[in-house]
């Protein structure tokens, strides 16, 4: 019996130092101390109303989704940020691109793929109202930034995308 003392002090001093490392707390605390990601947001609003009756999977009133926060990470970009909110609104995605140069290229929202429209037809972005000269997966976004992913089937010229204005 005696030769069990240490072992019996050993187990009560590890479960004593287990019990002092863990907080309990109820779950009204638990909740109450919870970091808020209200200020580590970007919206994203996901639009395809300039295909609706040429894409059987477009919603009657185009809106995939409309402007809803999505958790922003530091070093996020605008595919990240699609990616993430497909994920927290079940929505379905189709990527395409090279893993090798790291570009993604979006072929299909919620199953609105390109070319539904016809030739000049598939999905474009804006960042705050900009539309970037590159691929969704190079754009670095900032909390608070607003995104909008825009169907079009003119290249853009009918979402607000006059980079091709000129010729």
């Amino acid at each position: 019996m005696r030769r069990f003392i240490p072992v019996i002090l050993a187990v009560i001093v590890v479960v004593g130092a287990v019990f002092a490392a863990v907080t309990i707390r109820s779950p009204e605390k638990y909740f109450e101390t919870q970091p808020t990601v209200s200020d580590s947001v970007v919206y994203i609003e996901i639009n395809c109303k300039n295909v609706v009756g040429k894409s059987e999977s477009a919603p009657e009133d185009g809106v995939i989704l409309e402007r809803s926060p999505v958790a922003y990470v530091d070093g996020d970009t605008v595919y990240d940020a699609l990616v993430r909110a497909a994920k927290t609104y079940g929505i379905a995605l189709d990527v395409g691109g090279s893993a090798s140069h790291g570009a993604k290229y979006i072929r299909a929202i919620a199953e609105v793929r390109e070319y539904d429209g016809g030739d000049l037809s598939g999905w474009e972005y804006c960042v705050n109202g900009v539309f970037p000269m590159t691929g969704c997966s190079a754009v670095d976004i900032a909390p608070g930034d607003e995104i909008r992913w825009l169907y079009t089937n003119d290249l853009g010229a009918d979402v607000g995308n006059s980079f091709n204005a000129d010729g």
